[in-house]
């Protein structure tokens, strides 16, 4: 994700944030959020979610893509955090990573698995 879009997030919500670009050897949150620009408003939506529920303690630990999906993986949550979290991951899967659509996407691809629409995967 493009750092403006992370840094907004982080000034929005900065408890979920606090270890965004610290330091590699003590968080995953030193890479940012490690996907495309089109999963931003998920994001936005579960932190504005995320703050009603979530414990004082509660911060990501890593945001990212994988096979296709978006995780999220956090500490000091609840069981209502990791519902929200759960949520999001299963959204991700129906919308372009890149550019937020949600008609005609599709998770697949040789190699790497994306979740991308006919557009942008050039079909």
């Amino acid at each position: 994700m493009k750092q403006e879009l992370e840094r907004n997030l982080q000034a929005r919500f900065p408890r979920f944030f606090r270890d965004l670009y610290g330091d590699p050897r003590e968080t995953c949150m030193a890479f940012g959020c490690d996907f495309e620009d089109g999963w931003y408003p998920i994001v936005e939506r579960l932190c504005e979610a995320l703050n009603l529920v979530a414990p004082p303690e509660f911060k990501f630990t890593q945001v990212k893509e994988k096979f296709g999906a978006m995780r999220i993986y956090a500490s000091g949550g609840n069981e209502e955090t990791e519902r929200l979290l759960h949520r999001v991951h299963e959204e991700s899967l129906k919308v372009c990573e890149a550019c937020g659509a949600t008609e005609g996407v599709d998770t697949g691809g040789s190699g790497w698995i994306r979740t991308l629409c006919q557009s942008c995967r050039g079909l």
